[in-house]
């Protein structure tokens, strides 16, 4: 985790931090169905 707190963190490194992220596991910037 970050120090910011849980939402700024990106696990999947997308650019959709996990909190708004559909796949938080998965890396897909255009939020497409994948998981």
């Amino acid at each position: 985790t970050t120090p910011y707190g849980k939402g700024t963190v990106d696990s999947d490194g997308d650019g959709i931090t996990d909190v708004s992220d559909n796949c938080p596991e998965v890396a897909n910037p255009n939020q497409d169905r994948v998981c």
